[in-house]
């Protein structure tokens, strides 16, 4: 498991010590920037930013091993729809610069993470796109904090928990992309041939969005708040998992690769 990590790190410091003269981008190094459009593609033309979200995995016994990740990075530049409900619910969140990579792959390494998944887009400014993160196969109840700090019940059909991702652009600042992420749930419905597929049964917790100015080498990194116990929860949906008798914590990295104005 520890393999899985460690050629990150190596990539990384490789060129903080600048032996990637031609190349100093250290995402690049952890093949971050499929995506980026030539100059000449016809995407080019168009106002976009390319997004990458990873996914690791940690085994939750290593929870305290993932906490010396946060101090690194700052929390300054998350706006929040609700701080309060979002800590509330166990999540945490912090944003972090193609700098602060090295130091983040080796935390991660040495907690015996592994990356599990790997979802990159090419989104247009103004448009919102979605991001799978956890697939429910059948009915289930989810339980999450609500607005007066009572525990409140969801009871959502078989689909898709997904990070719903929109940017747009700051006036008067170039390469700067304002991107706001929040959580949905998506129904597996499958609309007939030609038919618009309209928004009956997604669900939206806005309590849990956030935005962030992002350029490209930004990162934003969401996980959990404490080690999670209750899969049934929205948090435990989200950002646990159990596999093979292994319970197991997701951290998720969304990085902006490249804009285009």
């Amino acid at each position: 498991m520890r393999f899985a990590i460690k050629p990150l790190v190596v990539f990384a410091c490789c060129i903080s010590i600048g032996c990637a003269q031609n190349n100093p981008n250290i995402w690049d190094q952890v093949k971050m920037t499929d995506l980026t459009p030539a100059a000449n593609s016809e995407s080019a033309a168009l106002p976009t930013i390319n997004i990458v979200m990873h996914i690791f995995e940690t085994e939750v016994s290593r929870f305290n091993d993932l906490e010396k990740i946060w101090p690194i990075l700052k929390t300054d530049p998350i706006r929040f729809n609700d701080e309060n409900r979002f800590e509330q619910n166990s999540f945490r969140v912090a944003f972090g610069q193609a700098e602060k990579w090295p130091d983040i792959a080796e935390l991660l390494y040495e907690a015996e993470s592994h990356r599990a998944e790997r979802n990159a887009m090419l989104l247009k400014r103004g448009n919102e796109n979605e991001i799978p993160v956890i697939s429910l196969p059948r009915e289930r109840k989810i339980s999450y904090v609500g607005q007066d700090e009572s525990l409140e019940q969801i009871e959502l059909a078989r689909g898709d928990i997904c990070f719903q991702l929109m940017a747009d652009s700051i006036p008067g600042s170039r390469g700067v992309a304002r991107v706001e992420i929040m959580p949905i749930f998506q129904p597996d419905v499958h609309p007939l041939p030609g038919v618009e597929m309209d928004r009956l049964g997604w669900q939206e917790f806005d309590f849990l969005g956030m935005r962030a100015d992002m350029t490209p080498g930004d990162f934003i990194i969401i996980s959990a708040k404490s080690p999670i116990q209750d899969d049934r929860t929205l948090a435990g949906t989200i950002l646990s998992k159990y596999q093979h008798h292994r319970h197991l914590l997701r951290t998720f990295v969304i990085v902006c690769t490249d804009t285009n104005d």
